[in-house]
């Protein structure tokens, strides 16, 4: 059996708790994966356990088979089934009382969905689908020793078109979530950027199949992907992470607010088991572990307070916005009251002609009003800028008053078709009586 560091390519199925559960295994990508509305009726999702005696038992026999279209950009023939494939995963998890040795071993194939008759009864006659659409619990070992023997045989496979594309992989999965990927001998005419190519689709493939996200959103599934197998890569995997960290973190610094379908500290978390993952296996030293473990600390730490910053801005904008209100009301009151008092048309109280006057200019003033407030609470909760308050200058501010008490007067003596002179006096009169002044 090979030896981990002997597989071509590694990666990491996201596990935080150290120990993935193989009996949970089963299809996770079927028909349409860009294209939605593309089913696949006919799965095979057999996940059954080799000890009779013990169904729950985790020696398990797995048998995966699906089509998956993944092709991400429309063609002028619907029918074309360019970036449609075919994969078939036979796989074992092997007995041992110890968790941390109870790794996946499986082999994959995977060829274009049109390599297969296009006669149906012709395409359900292939050995590949007679063997897997017959398997039940009482027949699984048998089976399983057909169907893999069967995959490993590669370029031999009956059934399909000759000359069409077909590659066999070799995986092993630890418990961990570390995932070493490798070709069969019957796949060495693949050159080697088609060897990636195809092996990071079979990796996302086996990591739906045994990994439900929780702290991403579905388009962040390239979040982590295969490199190649060497004392780097553990690095390498980690970075990964720490770019998508960079990322939410000059989101959130550019919007000012918190994405909770993009959970940093999550993600985090994800990271600290990767470090721990690779350490456990020894692709890590304990120091290189130790220092990236830290920095991933000092990471959350950011992100804590980041949040707790944005945090306390939203309820600062909120306490602003309110108490700019309630100063927003009393103007109101105390506006509304003077104009009632003076703009009524009464023996003793000032006549305005031209009605729209009124609201007009409270509308103004309380646009103001509401302005200036939230202008000065923002500065007072803000630390850096909290020393503005006590650098007003007094003069410039009485001089705003003023302006502001000219500009009222003279809307009211343009008001008036006629006398405004005589209204004035009549309106200074009724404010400040004589015996007062």
């Amino acid at each position: 059996m090979k030896e981990n560091k002997d597989y071509r390519y590694v990666g990491w199925i996201p596990c935080v708790n150290g120990h993935l559960d193989f009996g949970l295994t089963k299809v996770g990508i079927k028909g349409g994966f860009t294209t939605p509305e593309h089913k696949d009726l006919s799965v095979i999702d057999e996940n059954l356990s080799a000890n009779g005696s013990h169904a729950d038992s985790h020696v398990r026999r797995i048998i995966l088979q699906s089509w998956v279209d993944w092709r991400d950009t429309k063609l002028d023939n619907e029918n074309n089934t360019i970036g449609q494939f075919r994969l078939f995963t036979c796989g074992e998890v092997n007995e041992s009382p110890d968790m941390d040795e109870r790794a996946l071993h499986a082999t994959i194939l995977i060829y274009p969905l049109d390599a297969e008759p296009d006669d149906l009864n012709e395409k359900r006659e292939m050995p590949l689908h007679n063997l897997t659409h017959n398997i039940c619990k009482d027949n699984i070992d048998e089976q399983y020793t057909k169907l893999k023997a069967l995959l490993k045989e590669g370029e031999h496979i009956s059934g399909l078109k000759e000359d069409c594309l077909k590659a066999v992989l070799d995986i092993k999965i630890e418990p961990n979530g570390l995932i070493f990927l490798d070709y069969e001998n019957s796949s060495s005419a693949l050159d080697a950027d088609s060897k990636y190519v195809i092996a990071r689709q079979v990796y996302y493939y086996i990591k739906y199949s045994t990994h439900s996200h929780k702290h991403h959103i579905d388009e962040q599934d390239s979040l982590t992907t295969i490199t190649t197998n060497d004392s780097e890569a553990p690095l390498r995997l980690l970075t990964q992470l720490k770019r998508e960290l960079t990322t939410l973190s000059r989101i959130a610094k550019f919007d000012n607010s918190t994405h909770p379908t993009n959970n940093s500290l999550g993600i985090i978390a994800y990271s600290k088991s990767l470090v721990i993952a690779c350490r456990t296996l020894g692709m890590l030293s304990e120091e290189k572990a130790q220092v990236e473990l830290e920095r991933l600390d000092n990471v959350k730490e950011s992100f804590s307070a980041l949040d707790g910053s944005i945090k306390y801005i939203d309820s600062a904008y909120e306490l602003i916005a309110s108490k700019a209100k309630v100063w927003l009301g009393f103007s109101l009151i105390f506006l509304w009251g003077i104009s009632n008092f003076l703009f009524e048309s009464a023996p003793t109280k000032y006549e305005i002609k031209q009605a729209y006057v009124v609201p007009l200019a409270i509308a103004i003033l309380a646009g103001v009003v509401y302005h200036l407030f939230t202008k000065y609470y923002k500065i007072r909760n803000n630390a850096i800028r909290v020393k503005e308050i006590y650098y007003l200058n007094k003069l410039g501010s009485s001089l705003k008053i003023i302006l502001a008490l000219c500009g009222l007067i003279c809307l009211i003596w343009l008001a008036n078709e006629d006398e405004p002179a005589t209204h004035f006096l009549h309106i200074f009169k009724t404010v400040f009586p004589q015996e007062d002044i």
